[in-house]
């Protein structure tokens, strides 16, 4: 039941709305949801604590991720032609990396694929 919102209020109002309006509620693991019951309230009062959880969670992530920032440290996927040093903290160009701006550089030339291709050095087509 906590996947119904994000928000422990809101998904509170909302098995409050369900049941006041005599809908039906089906979750996939228990089938048809009996929201008269006081086993909900118990279940939104434990998903209401989930919440606290990923919220702690989140803000931890969030405090990581400036502390990555601060330290110069590179937030994402490593972008093309690069990897992760040993420590998996810095950018490092791969192997073969210069061919890779080369390619770039004769594509923005206007060369053609082929034309970019002849002008390599067969070696150093794989990448």
């Amino acid at each position: 039941m906590s996947r119904l919102s994000r928000d422990q209020n809101d998904r509170i109002r909302l098995l409050l709305s369900v049941d006041e309006s005599g809908v039906d509620l089906h979750s996939v693991e228990r089938g048809l949801v009996d929201t008269s019951d006081y086993k909900l309230a118990i279940e939104a009062a434990m998903a209401a604590s989930d919440d606290v959880g990923k919220r702690k969670e989140i803000e931890r992530a969030k405090r990581e991720t400036e502390r990555r920032l601060e330290k110069g440290d590179y937030q994402g996927r490593p972008s093309y032609g690069h990897t992760f040093d040993d420590a998996g903290e810095r950018l490092v160009p791969r192997a073969k990396f210069d061919v890779a701006v080369r390619v770039l550089e004769l594509r923005d030339a206007g060369r053609s694929y082929r034309e970019t291709a002849n002008g390599l050095d067969p070696a150093t087509y794989s990448l």
